[in-house]
């Protein structure tokens, strides 16, 4: 490894190291003044994050050499219409300690990303962890105002589960579909669709980061810098680190 990476490694933990710490203090009740962080806990979810990262980074082409082959551009994510705002949400799930990631991203019809967020919860199935999942998405829309929206999944079950089908496992979800059922209703339009897994990149990576994250975390416009790299290779504006 060169000089410019050793610096540029360096450079990135002390991002991650830094944010972890905001999101800690953030964390903490305002009933609650006088705690004190755990430093190992803040070294674990940076370690984690830096680590994600690193293997995102190694995997995932410069924007610049990006493929633009058919099959590449019939992948990447597509925007809502005008006045509309996509949720794209998935879920990792580990079989062994039934821990698993949610994550969300939310974005306009200009491809600018509105929101998302990842966070840790044990499901006792993967189709679970994306009904949760799926909660989550309408919770953060709704919590932002976002009152026109369009929720993709890549889980036929799910998406006949919200479309009144009950059949196919979809019983297994039944609370939590009565859950997304009354959220709708809070909304001016709900649409659902199914899209292949591989236009769902970015919300699987942030499940990912999800998975390992100690508390809650939420974006609004500025992702974890994890999630950088799959963000410009799938076509979306990239903040800038601030």
């Amino acid at each position: 490894m060169d000089k410019d990476s050793h610096q540029w490694n360096f450079q990135n933990l002390c991002m991650v190291l830094y944010r972890e710490t905001m999101d800690a203090i953030r964390s903490i009740p305002i009933s609650n003044v006088g705690v004190k962080l755990e430093p190992i806990d803040v070294l674990r979810s940076a370690s984690s994050s830096t680590k994600l990262f690193m293997e995102i980074k190694k995997t995932t082409a410069p924007a610049s050499f990006v493929n633009l082959s058919a099959d590449n551009l019939s992948a990447r994510w597509s925007p809502p219409r005008r006045g509309w705002f996509k949720v794209n949400f998935d879920a990792a799930w580990r079989k062994d300690t039934k821990r698993s990631g949610l994550g969300v991203m939310i974005c306009d019809s200009e491809e600018l990303l509105c929101g998302g967020s990842a966070k840790s919860m044990i499901c006792h199935s993967v189709l679970l962890a994306k009904a949760e999942a799926a909660l989550g998405g309408l919770k953060l829309a709704l919590l932002s105002n976002y009152l026109k929206v369009t929720m993709e999944t890549d889980s036929l079950v799910l998406k006949a589960g919200v479309d009144g089908k009950h059949e196919n496992r979809a019983w297994e979800i039944f609370p939590i579909l009565l859950e997304i059922r009354h959220m709708e209703a809070m909304f001016d339009a709900v649409e659902w669709s199914w899209i292949p897994r591989k236009k769902k990149r970015v919300a699987h990576v942030a499940a990912s980061f999800g998975i390992g994250a100690m508390h809650r975390i939420t974006w609004l416009d500025q992702p974890p810098l994890s999630l950088m790299g799959v963000l410009t290779s799938n076509g979306l504006p990239c903040p800038p680190v601030i």
